[in-house]
C-alpha cells in the first residue's frame, strides 16, 4: 500500500487484524471493508456487513448491516423478483441446489442423495461452484441414473438457473441474498457454525433454515420440500416476505461511498 498509494482501499476481509488495519489507516486516506467482523473493522471508515449476526448492543457508527452492500451477480439482474410472477409448481417441481463456490462440507452430494429418496416426480439441478474440489463421481452417478437430475459445472448462467427454480436449497452465506433478490422459496443449510449464526436467512425473512447441513436428517429435508410443494399459502408467504425485504443491487450505494471518499477523504492523502 505504501508503494501503490491508493486513495481508497476496498477489502473483503472477514477477520481483519487490528494491528494491520491500524497500519493501513496510516497509509490510505479512506478504507471500506466488506463482511468484516474482526477487531480491525473499527479502523475502517465504512464496513458493509451483509453476513451479520443478531446485534448485541448498538451497531458501530461505521458499520452498515443488511442488504445495502449486497452487489448482485450481473446474471441475476434481468430476473429480479422472478418468483413473484411464478405460478404454483406443476407436475414436475424444479429444485435447484446451490452451495456456493467451494461447498466445503460437500452439501451438494448430501442434498442430492436425500432428494433422490423423494418418491414424487421431481426435477433437480445441482450447481457446482468454480472452486468445488470434491470428487463428483457420486453426484454424476446419481444424475445419470435419473432422467430429470442434472449436475452442472461452471460455466453456466447462474441467474437463469436460480430463476428457473420452484425451490432453492442453498448454504447460509451470500446465496440467500441472491435468492431474496429473485424472491424464490428457499431451504437453507449452514456449512458450519459460523454460517449457522448468520441472521439474514430466517423464517421472518422468507427462508426455511434447517441448521447445520451435515446434521440435517433426510426426513427433515424432505418434509421441508413437501411443505413448500403442498402448501401454496406457505410458498406464497415465503415469496412475499423475501420481496418485502427490498433487496436490490447495491452497486450504486457502494459506488456512491467510493466516490464520496474520493472527494472527501477522511484523512489527508499520504505525500505523493
Amino acid at each position: 500500500m505504501e508503494r501503490l498509494q491508493p486513495d481508497v482501499l476496498l477489502r473483503d476481509e472477514r477477520r481483519s487484524d487490528p494491528a494491520e488495519a491500524a497500519a493501513l489507516r496510516q497509509l490510505v486516506p479512506a478504507i471500506i471493508h466488506f463482511d468484516d467482523d474482526g477487531e480491525g473493522s473499527s479502523e475502517a471508515d465504512l464496513v458493509f456487513r451483509t453476513l451479520y449476526r443478531e446485534p448485541r448492543g448498538e451497531t458501530p457508527p461505521n458499520v452498515v448491516t443488511g442488504p445495502a452492500g449486497f452487489i448482485a451477480d450481473p446474471s441475476l439482474l434481468r430476473h429480479r423478483r422472478a418468483g413473484v410472477k411464478k405460478e404454483a409448481p406443476g407436475n414436475l417441481p424444479h429444485i435447484v441446489v446451490a452451495h456456493g463456490p467451494e461447498d466445503p462440507g460437500d452439501l451438494s452430494r448430501r442434498t442430492l442423495r436425500h432428494l433422490t429418496q423423494l418418491q414424487i416426480p421431481l426435477k433437480v439441478t445441482v450447481l457446482l461452484g468454480e472452486a468445488y474440489a470434491h470428487p463428483a463421481d457420486q453426484l454424476q452417478m446419481m444424475a445419470l441414473s435419473r432422467r430429470n437430475v442434472k449436475v452442472k459445472r461452471m460455466p453456466y448462467d447462474y441467474g437463469e438457473e436460480l430463476a428457473a427454480a420452484d425451490i432453492v436449497i442453498c448454504s447460509s452465506g451470500h446465496i440467500p441474498y441472491d435468492v431474496a433478490f429473485l424472491s424464490i422459496p428457499c431451504i437453507v443449510l449452514a456449512q458450519d457454525e459460523e454460517e449457522l449464526a448468520h441472521a439474514f436467512p430466517t423464517e421472518d425473512n422468507g427462508f426455511l433454515p434447517l441448521g447445520l447441513g451435515r446434521k440435517v436428517k433426510q426426513s427433515m429435508l424432505l418434509n421441508a420440500v413437501m411443505e413448500y410443494l403442498l402448501h401454496e399459502p406457505r410458498r406464497r408467504r415465503a415469496v412475499s416476505r423475501q420481496a418485502a425485504l427490498g433487496v436490490e443491487d447495491g452497486i450504486g450505494a457502494v459506488s456512491e461511498a467510493v466516490f464520496y471518499y474520493l472527494e472527501y477523504p477522511p484523512r489527508r492523502p499520504a505525500d505523493r
